[in-house]
């Protein structure tokens, strides 16, 4: 895979589906708990949560686990309501890219990435 100059002496890799829009370096560590959808984190504490286009919900309800947020009954379902528990309970939300991913055999799939990290992070958020 190729990579591109990211500045500091650092190489990102050119698929861009792992560069952090907080910090704009590449994340590298392992999701921990694994989630169930594609993931990654970044040395900055943002998390990357991938899965198929208009999969929202999956990538939602992963978020809410992993940064240990609760959901009120009413916003139970809700997918707004839902992103909008991660945003009061102090986990902001960035969108990521959207890549077609091959499946193997000829099949791919075009899967979303969207980012999380709580906001009070250093370096704020």
């Amino acid at each position: 895979m190729e990579t591109a100059f990211a500045g500091a002496g650092e190489t990102l890799p050119e698929d861009d589906r792992f560069v952090c829009p907080f910090c704009h370096r590449a994340a590298r560590l392992p999701t921990s708990p694994k989630p169930l959808c594609e993931s990654r984190t970044c040395a900055c504490g943002a998390v990357v949560l991938g899965a198929a286009v208009g999969d929202y919900d999956e990538i939602t309800d992963e978020a809410i686990g992993l940064f240990g947020v609760p959901v009120r009954p009413e916003a139970a379902g809700y997918e707004v309501a839902l992103r909008m528990e991660l945003l009061r309970a102090g986990v902001a939300i960035r969108p990521g890219v959207v890549r077609r991913v091959e499946l193997g055999d000829g099949f791919d799939q075009r899967r979303q990435y969207v980012w999380f990290r709580r906001k009070d992070h250093a370096g704020g958020g």
